[in-house]
Order: structure tokens, then C-alpha cells, then sequence
């Protein structure tokens, strides 16, 4: 028998080559995608508690509120004000001394630079810009006492950073001010001292 013409395979002529066939019956497949709805369904979770795990979270937790209990304290409300005042009116005898002394340099130099120009000297009214101004922050202080007293408790709880400022008097602004305001303040004053040490501070 002769080889089939169409896949060269002996055995079989072309109307019964099997690879026909096989392409005659691709051609009738249909696909047929069927979409079917999946439902979630609920499921008991099973969990076996372990001594060591409960003793490991409770170290944990105690460990994080011990931390954070020495981050905050509880303070007296009146005591508390009691500090916030004092620093408040120190802040601001400061300020009035140094805009005081700052407008007696401001109208010294001013009277300077005007006689120079009038007897036809060279003369920089620029210079006077170049002034520093000194700075106040008495309204910060002012909203923080007034929070204070319209609190209904008679302890308040602060944390590092409103201790660091209602208390130790060091706010964001200090090193600014420090410097803004040193050069107008008598270095004989008790509080220039702690003004130039906040004037040459890294860290404020």
C-alpha cells in the first residue's frame, strides 16, 4: 500500500488519515465558559494560648507604658500656672528692655547717617535695615494660660515637650529670640546669661 498523500504515514490512503479526521473534528468543538457565583463561607478560628505568649505580651505593654509614663507627668494645675506666669512677665520685661535699648542704637545711627548727609559725607541709610529686631512672644504664653485656667481639673497632665516649655521655659523660637533680642539687654541683667546660653545653643 502506498504511503497516505496527505501525512506520508503508510498503512492508510488519504480519506482515512487520522490527522484529517482530528482537524474535521477541531472544527465542530464549541467553548463553552459557564461563570459560577463564590460565596465566602465563615469559619471558626482556632488559636491554642501558650503561657510563654501571654508573659511576652504582658513585658511588651508594661515595657511601652512604663516608657510612656516617664514621658508625661501629672502636675499641679495652679503650680503649673504658677511657673507659666512668672516666665511670662520675665519674657516680657526682657522684650520691653531690649525694644527700648534697640530704638536708642536705631535713632543714634539714624542721627549719624543724617549729619553725615548733611555735611556731605558719604552716608548708608542701608545699614539700618541690617538691624535686628527684637523679638516677642508674650502671645504664646498668653494661649497657653489661658487654656490652663479655663481646665476644670485640678491636675494636668503634660508631656516632655509642654514641660520642656511651660516649665523650663525653652520653646521652639528661643535660640531666635536669644539672639534677636541679647544685644539690647544689660549683661549685668540676671537673665543675660541664660540668654546668651540659649543664643549659642545647637539644640533649641
Amino acid at each position: 500500500m502506498s504511503a497516505c498523500t496527505y501525512c506520508g504515514c503508510q498503512g492508510h490512503w488519504r480519506p482515512d488519515c487520522p490527522e484529517i479526521a482530528w482537524l474535521q473534528l477541531r472544527s465542530r468543538l464549541i467553548l463553552k465558559l459557564v461563570s459560577q457565583p463564590i460565596a465566602a463561607r465563615k469559619r471558626k478560628l482556632k488559636v491554642r494560648w501558650r503561657a510563654e505568649q501571654e508573659q511576652e505580651i504582658k513585658a511588651f505593654y508594661s515595657d511601652e507604658l512604663e516608657k510612656r509614663n516617664m514621658r508625661e507627668a501629672r502636675v499641679n494645675k495652679a503650680k503649673l500656672l504658677e511657673i507659666l506666669k512668672k516666665n511670662r512677665d520675665e519674657h516680657r520685661d526682657l522684650f520691653l528692655e531690649a525694644q527700648k535699648n534697640f530704638r536708642v542704637v536705631a535713632i543714634a545711627m539714624l542721627d549719624a547717617q543724617l549729619k553725615a548727609a548733611r555735611d556731605g559725607k558719604p552716608f548708608e541709610l542701608t545699614r539700618l535695615t541690617t538691624l535686628l529686631a527684637p523679638q516677642d512672644h508674650t502671645a504664646d504664653y498668653e494661649r497657653s494660660i489661658q487654656m490652663l485656667e479655663m481646665s476644670v481639673n485640678a491636675e494636668i497632665m503634660i508631656d516632655e515637650r509642654e514641660f520642656q516649655h511651660y516649665v523650663q521655659d525653652v520653646w521652639n523660637w528661643s535660640r531666635e529670640w536669644a539672639v534677636s533680642n541679647l544685644s539690647y539687654v544689660d549683661h549685668k541683667s540676671r537673665s543675660y546669661s541664660k540668654m546668651s546660653a540659649m543664643a549659642h545653643s545647637d539644640e533649641l
